[in-house]
């Protein structure tokens, strides 16, 4: 009963908000209230494989972070919730070396560990807007099997589909939103990132590609934007370290 008087409030709060933050604000408090300390909501364009945008409470030094660091490349829940509407939990901290994670999976977990997260959960909705895929993410500071197991799965899940039923699209002047803007890297593009990690220069690039060095250019400066680089070595570090290319 407390669980169906919890989802009707939601549903009121809900259909008494006029705009996307206060229909925001709703999410956030029922997030909360069961034991939620952060909440994301995540936009996908699945056709393209990228995701668009991300409404969040987290702190803007994390949000930088997973921008600057490309996160969303290594995100083991986003990535599932693209391609699976199946529920995905994950305890935080627990992940090691010996386990077949790459390094920026080690580094999420690591980060979010650091900030005194210890627990995840995501569901995944097929959007009522433009954008085909809506994923809700609830950080806590506790395991999901501390918060209640299954039954903690099931309320999330009941409160997770009303959010994405009712809570719209914010656009670029709504707080805690932000736009990734940075798409997967071309197979032009990762073309000459690998042709530059192999030693290679701009004109040797050109040849082995048939195209011109003002071509070269190009794609190398597309690819470090995308990847967030601050110079063409560091674009390469991370699409090594990414696995966007092999050298």
């Amino acid at each position: 009963m407390q669980t169906s008087n919890s989802i009707i409030d939601l549903v009121d709060g809900f259909i008494a908000s006029h705009d996307f933050e206060a229909r925001w604000a709703t999410a956030r408090s029922a997030i909360q209230s069961i034991g939620g300390i952060d909440f994301n909501i995540g936009f996908f364009d699945t056709s393209h494989d990228r995701q668009n945008l991300i409404v969040s409470t987290m702190s803007s030094e994390w949000r930088t972070r997973y921008r600057k660091r490309a996160y969303h490349r290594g995100d083991v829940i986003l990535r599932h919730a693209r391609t699976s509407f199946e529920m995905i939990s994950e305890d935080i901290g627990t992940k090691t070396t010996t386990l077949a994670l790459s390094d920026t999976e080690l580094r999420i977990d690591r980060d979010l560990a650091d900030l005194g997260y210890r627990g995840s959960i995501a569901q995944s909705f097929r959007a009522p807007t433009e954008h085909d895929r809506l994923v809700t993410t609830l950080i806590s500071d506790h395991s999901i099997s501390d918060l209640g197991g299954d039954e903690f799965q099931q309320k999330f899940k009941r409160m997770s589909s009303v959010i994405a039923a009712f809570i719209g699209t914010p656009n670029r002047d709504t707080p805690d939103s932000y736009f990734l803007d940075t798409y997967p890297l071309t197979l032009k593009e990762r073309d000459a990132l690998a042709y530059l990690a192999s030693g290679l220069m701009n004109d040797q690039i050109a040849d082995r590609l048939n195209i011109t060095e003002v071509a070269v250019r190009k794609r190398l400066n597309a690819a470090r934007n995308k990847l967030g680089a601050a110079t063409r070595e560091q674009a390469v570090a991370i699409a090594v370290r990414d696995r966007l290319i092999d050298i």
